[in-house]
């Protein structure tokens, strides 16, 4: 869990930056989005007295049927309820440029229940009294739809029990049963035709509605927000796979299987025109302490063998190579060692300037064979201790740009010196 944090806190601005684009893309959305309205007209289903037979006596039923919701869509999108719907919008002036679409629903009532006997006509548009005007045309359509086809139903019914009536011709025929019940027939028929009504019925007329459905804000933005956060997320967290920097003390010890010996302050970040060394100027602060604390850590890896030599370096410049190597050659020559400081940074030579030394003979003077090593050492005396300084002049060196590094470290300490620390940049190659 510690490790993820660590990863989000690395990477927060980058996961920030993405959430914020989707937030933005999702606003983007809202203010370019055509908004949609909806209103539905609620119908009520009456079930009506069904006829299976009519020349059959009990032919009558009130069994229940309960209303198909995909079957009433489909007859409200029929052409008849299209055409009978369009001719009601003309009638009333309704303008119908913007479009519309329609459906049937169950509507949940204001207790959130759903009723079987209830239906909904819902139209949408962009017009949200276009939507209203067209959920009520299309409601009365569709009643009056269905009022017809109950009355071509009946009208089929009756035709047929005239025809089975006429073909009673004797008076004795025509006392018999059948005939009687027939007659019954016919005279149910004719009253059902007289009082013929639809087995839907309006309840509620749609009205214009105040809001649009369609965008919604909050759900779109927190559909945006969680995206963008998981997006970033995935790219920080892929980053972080694809990432071979060493970003924490962790990382570095886990790859080099090895322990810290030490934790430096931070530099600033303009090197001062006369720089210092801390162990002489502020022999009390937090650098000289972290140096003394550097130096006691080191003597105690040298358990099975003495350190003799130390070579400081880094993957880039100005990360405090010639600070720490003349900070920690003087805490040596302090705790009583003879110490060879050697300056083997070719490019970007410092510990000059620190030293308060000439530059005149150093490393590239011994190897270019135009100085012996002893020549090339300045002693430097603090305090009674003895510390010697070998740097080097650059003339005509040319160094590698590129990114392969090759170091090794001097060992100076079995001609005068007890330690030998080394300032190496990663262009440089000091060899033993």
């Amino acid at each position: 869990m510690v490790s993820y944090l660590s990863v989000m806190l690395r990477w927060k601005w980058l996961i920030a930056v993405v959430t914020l684009a989707c937030l933005a893309a999702g606003a983007a959305y809202l203010y370019k989005a055509t908004p949609m309205y909806e209103a539905t007209a609620r119908l009520l289903y009456v079930q009506p007295v069904t006829i299976s037979n009519p020349l059959i006596q009990g032919s009558y039923s009130q069994a229940y049927q309960q209303p198909d919701i995909a079957t009433i869509s489909a007859i409200v999108q029929s052409a008849q309820v299209n055409e009978a719907a369009f001719e009601l919008l003309d009638s009333e002036g309704t303008d119908t440029s913007a479009g519309f679409f329609m459906s049937a629903t169950q509507p949940a009532d204001s207790t959130g229940n759903y009723s079987a006997n209830v239906v909904g006509i819902r139209a949408e548009s962009s017009v949200a009294q276009t939507a209203a005007h067209a959920a009520n045309a299309y409601a009365k359509a569709f009643v009056d739809w269905r009022r017809d086809s109950r009355g071509a139903q009946v009208q089929e019914a009756l035709t047929a029990v005239e025809a089975a009536l006429k073909t009673y011709t004797s008076p004795s025929e025509r006392e018999s049963a059948e005939y009687l019940q027939l007659k019954q027939s016919e005279q149910a028929l004719r009253l059902q035709l007289e009082s013929l009504a639809s087995d839907f019925t309006i309840v509620a007329p749609a009205s214009a509605p105040t809001q649009p459905f369609s965008p919604r804000m909050r759900h779109t933005l927190a559909l945006a927000g969680s995206l963008g956060l998981v997006l970033g997320l995935v790219l920080a967290f892929l980053l972080e796979q694809l990432d071979t920097r060493v970003r924490d003390e962790r990382q570095m010890t886990e790859m080099l299987g090895m322990s810290v010996l030490g934790h430096l302050p931070p530099l600033p970040r303009r090197v001062p025109q006369h720089p210092g060394v801390h162990m002489l100027s502020d022999p009390s602060g937090p650098m000289a302490e972290a140096i003394r604390t550097l130096r006691g850590n080191l003597s105690f890896t040298g358990v099975d063998g003495d350190a003799r030599s130390v070579l400081i370096t880094s993957s880039i410049r100005s990360e405090g190579k010639s600070v720490t190597a003349c900070n920690l050659a003087v805490s040596l020559a302090l705790a009583g060692q003879r110490v060879v400081l050697v300056d083997a940074d070719l490019r970007r030579p410092r510990i000059g300037s620190y030293m308060r030394v000439s530059n005149a003979v150093g490393l590239s003077s011994v190897l270019a064979r135009r100085a012996e090593p002893f020549d090339a050492l300045i002693p430097i005396s603090l305090d009674g201790q003895e510390v010697a300084e070998g740097q080097g002049d650059v003339p005509g060196v040319r160094v590698n740009q590129g990114p392969s590094v090759r170091i090794a470290s001097m060992d100076l300490s079995g001609r005068g010196g007890d330690s030998a620390a080394g300032d190496s940049s990663r262009e440089s190659a000091v060899a033993t």
